[in-house]
């Protein structure tokens, strides 16, 4: 299918349930979209129903000064310092789980194993409680690979299982806001409540987005 989407290229117009979109398959027309957000912005509906979207993905979704004035902030975070020191920690949760397989002598390596992995070093970074993981990955499953064939069915169970995702961390920011900052659990989660954007205060709904956005990269594999 790609290949005769490159062969069509390099826009392509794609018949998508009840409406459509274009996809671009050539390079340097992609970098002309993605490096342009006054002609290209983020989009703020919804694909399907036309409706604006419930949450934007904070800073993916944002566009030009606004996002990079995000990505400064986060840049830190991301740091080849910051990730290399993670890097015994990354290996033992890999040990860890891999010895727990061993003695079985087989396994289901994608629920087992990928999925497990990177999102309890990502549960880890962002210091959030790793014994919540299967919880997480309910909400993951409905969200990211739902097996409900109807399409209509399994876009609301996404929605629903997103819902319980704000809910949670919506109750997490009040939480630790009534912390001691010293006492807060140490990671990106808490140490956002005090992130500032050009002076002023990242405010509950902001963080809501970002939360959610890494929540949905953190699942990953």
């Amino acid at each position: 299918m790609l290949d005769v989407a490159r062969e069509a290229g390099p826009i392509v117009d794609v018949p998508f349930l009840n409406t459509h979109f274009f996809m671009v398959t050539e390079h340097e027309t992609a970098l002309e979209v993605l490096q342009n957000s006054t002609l290209f912005p983020q989009p703020s509906t919804n694909l399907v129903t036309g409706e604006p979207v419930k949450y934007i993905f904070i800073p993916q979704q944002l566009n030009g000064q606004e996002h990079m004035r995000w990505r400064r902030l986060l840049a830190s975070y991301w740091s080849p310092g910051k990730i290399d020191a993670l890097d015994e920690r990354i290996r033992e949760h890999a040990r860890d789980l891999t010895e727990g397989l061993l003695a079985r002598g087989e396994c289901d390596f994608v629920q087992e194993f990928a999925l497990r992995y990177p999102t309890t070093v990502f549960l880890e970074m962002m210091g959030l409680p790793v014994n919540e993981l299967d919880e997480m990955l309910e909400w993951e499953t409905a969200i990211l690979h739902p097996d409900n064939p109807d399409p209509e069915a399994a876009r609301l169970s996404a929605e629903e299982s997103q819902g319980k995702v704000m809910n949670y961390f919506a109750k997490m920011i009040v939480e630790r806001r009534a912390m001691d900052p010293a006492k807060r659990p140490v990671g990106i989660a808490s140490a956002a409540l005090d992130w500032q954007i050009d002076g002023r205060q990242v405010t509950d709904a902001e963080l809501l987005s970002f939360y959610l956005l890494m929540f949905w990269l953190g699942w990953i594999p």
